[in-house]
């Protein structure tokens, strides 16, 4: 007996197939939550960098490579520095007090996180 699938006229129905992934090669994970907060509140370039840095794994440090950014994000140098500045603005990324040139990498905004830390302790 054939099962029944329900839906709407506007929808379509999509199935993933993901490419295999050999040695070297790795899928990313990112919280769900995290990408649809920072889709919804970026902009089309700035998301792109944020999943640039959100690809890496928790605690690891790089030095940023704009060249490397805009080469794999395809956009422009002076694009690469307005979403910068965009996700220091947003609290994505925060600079480090002790040197000019570190800064950390918050998948979601730092002052939201904090907020939620919060909330958890006082539960």
């Amino acid at each position: 007996m054939e099962k029944i699938e329900y839906s709407y006229p506007n929808q379509r129905k999509i199935s993933i197939n993901k490419d295999s992934c050999g040695n070297g090669e790795l899928y990313t994970k990112i919280r769900i939550q995290s990408m649809n907060y920072a889709m919804e509140n970026l902009s089309a370039n700035t998301y792109k960098v944020w999943c640039y840095l959100a690809q890496n794994r928790n605690k690891y440090s790089m030095w940023l490579s704009p060249v490397d950014v805009c080469d794999i994000t395809h956009i422009s140098k002076s694009t690469y520095h307005r979403a910068f500045k965009e996700l220091v603005d947003k609290s994505y990324l925060v600079r480090s007090v002790e040197k000019k040139n570190k800064y950390d990498f918050f998948e979601s905004p730092h002052i939201l996180q904090e907020e939620c830390n919060k909330i958890k302790m006082d539960t």
